[in-house]
């Protein structure tokens, strides 16, 4: 696995979705939303892809090490927990990652750099081979308890990678699928 770009990745992005979050005014209300109660699966059918593909180029990734699901989510715990995410829980649900953190973020650009990180380590390891329908992640307060959710589909991940979407582009469909608790 190239760890270097995979670090590359998830920090670029962490920067893109804080950037990206000052100039978007929050997630958009969409017949989309799901309730609370949604499980993982239908939750990630909620982020919307689009049509028609971005017109960059495909850049190709490194051949992808044959690793089992188990190896992935350690490695994506422990970067994360390694940029300072406090996550409390990983695991596969069918084929999609989930990963509840507590943030301890007071601002809209502080929380939107925490997303940044958690999408940008999970299209990193999509990239390098990590065969998953998506994330699924849960961001809790202080005390555990729900804040909000957001989605990742493994195609934008992917899309992402391969140079197919941009990080902006990468960085406001997981701004649009949070979801606060109210």
């Amino acid at each position: 696995m190239n760890r270097r770009r995979y670090l590359g990745l998830a920090g670029t992005l962490a920067t893109t979705v804080l950037a990206g979050c000052s100039a978007d005014e929050g997630p958009s209300d969409s017949a989309n939303s799901q309730p609370t109660s949604a499980t993982t699966t239908e939750a990630l059918a909620t982020v919307a892809e689009p049509s028609t593909p971005a017109s960059t180029p495909v850049v190709e990734t490194p051949e992808s090490i044959d690793l089992e699901d188990e190896d992935y989510l350690a490695f994506y715990e422990s970067y994360l927990i390694g940029e300072g995410v406090d996550v409390t829980d990983t695991r596969m649900q069918e084929s999609v990652v989930g990963v509840a953190y507590r943030t301890a973020q007071t601002t809209q650009d502080g929380l939107a750099a925490e997303m940044g990180v958690v999408g940008g380590a999970y299209a990193g390891l999509v990239g390098e081979g990590w065969e998953t329908e998506g994330l699924f992640a849960q961001i809790l307060d202080a005390n555990s308890q729900r804040i909000g959710d957001f989605t990742v589909s493994a195609q934008s991940a992917q899309q992402f990678i391969n140079g197919e979407i941009s990080q902006d582009e990468y960085s406001l469909r997981i701004l649009q699928s949070l979801e606060i608790e109210e």
